[in-house]
């Protein structure tokens, strides 16, 4: 059922969606428990599709927060999933323009991601790419300069 509800919301269906994985993830709580992979799967994909729909960034915000916590707990800092979610949470305060939260998350997802899975991973360069429109958001000159630096070593 989570998987539909993901599916849904990768064919931005994000309404659809967003029904199927709320109760997919109230189901996966009582009946696996708050920690469990199945749950924080659903969980992630629940933030992710809240993400997407206006009105709703907080509610990612707090899902995203939860999770990462229980999978830095269950998997570690390092784990792909436990990174997957960081960069998900660095991604929506960059669309808040919280562009202080975004950086100090990207910069360690980015530092994490190049140790784990190397400088050339696509992760990696998608977490680089990411950093570098956080940079890229705040007006500042410094930023701007570092944005044209991190973005050019992503596609060089």
């Amino acid at each position: 059922m989570g998987t539909w509800g993901g599916l849904l919301s990768a064919l931005h269906r994000f309404q659809e969606g967003e029904q199927v994985l709320e109760e997919c993830l109230v189901r996966a709580r009582r009946v696996l428990g708050a920690g469990n992979d199945v749950t924080l799967h659903t969980m992630n994909s629940l933030a992710v599709t809240y993400h997407h729909l206006d009105g709703k960034e907080e509610e990612a915000e707090k899902l995203y927060l939860e999770c990462l916590e229980r999978r830095k707990e269950q998997r570690g800092e390092s784990h792909p999933e436990t990174l997957q979610t960081m960069s998900n949470l660095a991604v929506l305060y960059t669309k808040e323009r919280e562009f202080a939260k975004a950086e100090a998350m990207h910069v360690e997802c980015w530092r994490r991601k190049r140790e784990a899975q190397g400088e050339n991973h696509p992760e990696t360069l998608t977490t680089m790419f990411n950093l570098g429109l956080a940079y890229e958001g705040q007006d500042s000159l410094v930023k701007l300069e570092q944005a044209e630096e991190v973005l050019e070593e992503c596609v060089v």
